[in-house]
């Protein structure tokens, strides 16, 4: 055990201290919750799982014992501490007759030489995986004259006092002043696989941006989902981010044992410019192809991975929404509900009954297998099209039960985006990461904001990974962000998850003309090796994976 004095520089709020280490240890962490579901296939969960699968966030790691402290502004206005706890598995030194036994955490205000008890928290011994999620904590802070906040852990049992136990974890503490922020809420709901022409289908968000901007020529920069992300989060080509698989065997017909390739450190993130401007940052997701070993959680203060239902996602989001009203507010929304299979409910025909298509994607194979192996009849493609729209359909009804009642807020940017579409038999093919046809490339793309009173549309070609330095832009971030939608650069969509005809292709928004890439023009991951985090390979090798 560490006696102070020490520091550790997490910074609450404006005009707070860095929190003192007085007794014990603390230290700096990307706490990672996770169940035994996280990183199954949704469809091979067959007991009932949690709706929180798997939980991110920014953390202080506390030993026990400990006490830090932290000073309080001088001032007259009340403050208010917020933060989520949660208890770590027992180490595997300590003794049988601890193991059993609760933790004990408690919140005081210093007056002078006076301590006050305001909070009071027992953490009892995990039993199971769900003991060790994050328990939220809210505390008020009378006004202050120059005092300081203290937290003690330890042991419930007093007599145990300089016995050492496990480890606890405090997200996102934070002190601020109970009064709301001046800055715009900015919201970016983004969809998986949502094709340009779906939002047909999405009579909720046409009335939600019915009085907002279109973009009817945004091209995503690649054709699935962590490459588009990775250029969405970091305003770069996918040529510049290097992020997703590496390079493609020379003889196709085997396992694909392709690298992924996460985000390199060095880049800064969509979520960390708005973090360091004084933003409460979160991305509710529903995508393995997302989870922290990609690198794009970086500055999202939490970062939680649900079930695929979109009413969980939906309700996540907005609990999360309201409760982080004191500071402004960067909340992305993912929801992957039109990704295959459609019907994931399993009522009803399924189109593709028979076809082992988990089967096929696992293998190396070319544009024209792909083309034979998807050779459906007409009324399976046609009830595969319908299946489509319905799931996309029932998303937006819940996407509509958010957003509408949002509108009415003071200040709020709100965003509409997908990361690529699918491909219906468009180019004579199925589905998505095979190819760079309009299907698959072209989506939807919108902002609406707080006293807009008009539908304006723009059609000229923008990169829909432009968005992010348009949202920092009107959210009056000052960054030197590479381009937003203003922008008239050569748009280039690159980066395939499975053999393609074509390396890709580029788009010009002076001429308005595109072209074909060939293939040496082709770009594959080249990044981070997406090695996990030891923390998170710690969590997942405790559940056996």
């Amino acid at each position: 055990m560490n006696e102070g004095p020490a520091s550790v520089s997490w910074n609450p709020c404006a005009g707070v201290g860095n929190f003192e280490v007085a007794v014990g240890t603390a230290q700096l962490v990307r706490g990672h919750y996770v169940t035994r579901w996280f990183g199954v296939p949704e469809e091979e969960i067959t007991i009932r799982a949690p709706k929180v699968l798997g939980d991110t966030r920014d953390a202080l790691r506390v030993s026990t014992p400990s006490h830090l402290s932290v000073p309080l502004p001088a001032g007259n206005s009340k403050l208010v501490f917020r933060s989520a706890i949660r208890r770590l598995r027992n180490p595997p030194n300590l003794p049988e007759n601890l193991g059993n036994r609760s933790l004990h955490c408690e919140i005081f205000i210093r007056e002078g030489e006076f301590l006050s008890s305001v909070a009071t928290f027992d953490l009892a011994p995990p039993r199971a995986v769900m003991d060790q999620a994050w328990h939220p904590v809210e505390v008020d802070i009378p006004s202050t004259q120059g005092n300081s906040l203290e937290i003690v852990t330890r042991w419930k049992d007093s007599t145990l006092a300089s016995q050492t136990g496990p480890l606890v974890e405090w997200a996102n503490p934070r002190i601020f002043p109970a009064v709301l922020k001046a800055k715009p809420d900015v919201i970016l709901v983004t969809i998986d696989t949502l094709r340009a022409d779906a939002v047909q289908h999405m009579p909720s968000i046409q009335s939600s941006f019915s009085k907002g901007e279109w973009w009817t020529e945004a091209i995503s920069p690649s054709s699935w989902t962590l490459p588009a992300y990775a250029s969405l989060f970091t305003g770069l080509d996918v040529a510049e981010h290097t992020v997703g698989r590496g390079p493609f065997p020379e003889v196709p017909g085997k396992p694909s044992a392709r690298k992924y390739f996460g985000l390199k450190q060095e880049l800064p993130t969509l979520a960390e410019t708005f973090r360091n401007a004084g933003y409460a940052t979160c991305m509710v997701h529903q995508n393995p192809f997302l989870e922290p070993w990609t690198g794009l959680d970086r500055g999202f203060g939490r970062y939680a991975r649900v079930q695929e239902a979109p009413e969980v996602a939906v309700q996540e989001a907005q609990k999360w929404w309201e409760q982080n009203q004191e500071q402004p507010r960067f909340l992305v929304l993912h929801l992957i509900t039109p990704h295959l299979p459609y019907n994931k409910q399993g009522n009803g025909i399924d189109a593709l009954e028979g076809l082992e298509w988990r089967d096929f994607f696992s293998v190396d194979h070319t544009p024209e297998e792909r083309i034979r192996f998807f050779e459906l009849s007409n009324s399976n493609k046609a009830l595969l099209k319908k299946q489509y729209q319905e799931v996309v359909s029932q998303m937006d009804a819940q996407l509509g039960k958010f957003l509408e009642p949002l509108k009415s807020e003071s200040d709020l940017i709100l965003a509409f985006h997908a990361d690529h579409g699918e491909e219906h038999w468009d180019n004579g093919s199925f589905e998505h990461g095979h190819s760079f046809d309009d299907s698959v490339v072209r989506v939807p793309l919108a902002i609406w904001e707080t006293g807009m009173d008009e539908k304006l549309v723009h059609d000229g070609f923008v990169g829909a990974h432009w968005l992010g330095g348009t949202l920092l832009k009107r959210a009056g971030i000052l960054s030197s962000w590479n381009c937003n939608l203003e922008s008239t650069d050569v748009i280039r969509t690159q980066g395939s998850l499975y053999r393609t005809t074509y390396g890709g292709r580029e788009f010009d928004p002076t001429s308005g003309e595109d072209r074909w890439l060939d293939l040496e023009e082709a770009a594959s991951g080249a990044g981070r090796l997406a090695d996990l985090p030891p923390e998170l390979a710690a969590a997942l090798a405790a559940l056996g994976y």
